[in-house]
């Protein structure tokens, strides 16, 4: 930990962008893909050349360290400007309307909920 701030659990790694064009053009070509290739290749810790500084995270540590316990430095609605069908819900709310919306939804996934599911 320095000053606060909680280091990633993993170094970052920056795959070759590809041009003026960064990641977008591997990335829009095939999401998915492109996703899967990165963390296979570069590990759980990416960062992406996607216009904006984007970094692709897959260590619990470092989830938990963006979506619980510093979430007000991380704002979810970056997505939108990728994906504007996201501008209201969770993934694309800023704070705090977005830890409004994750309390929301997480009530329908406790246990007592899940198992009303059953049949």
């Amino acid at each position: 930990t320095v000053t606060g701030v909680q280091t990633c659990a993993l170094p970052i790694s920056v795959p070759p962008s590809g041009g003026p064009f960064g990641h977008r053009r591997m990335f829009f070509r095939d999401p998915i893909a492109f996703t899967e290739q990165s963390l296979k290749r570069y590990g759980t810790n990416v960062r992406l050349n996607l216009r904006k500084r984007t970094y692709l995270l897959a260590g619990e540590h470092d989830i938990e360290q963006v979506l619980r316990r510093n979430p007000l430095n991380y704002q979810p609605a970056g997505i939108t400007r990728t994906f504007p069908a996201f501008g209201e819900s969770i993934l694309g709310a800023p704070h705090p309307r977005h830890e409004q919306l994750r309390r929301w939804l997480a009530s329908f996934f406790n246990p007592r909920a899940i198992e009303s599911w059953i049949p």
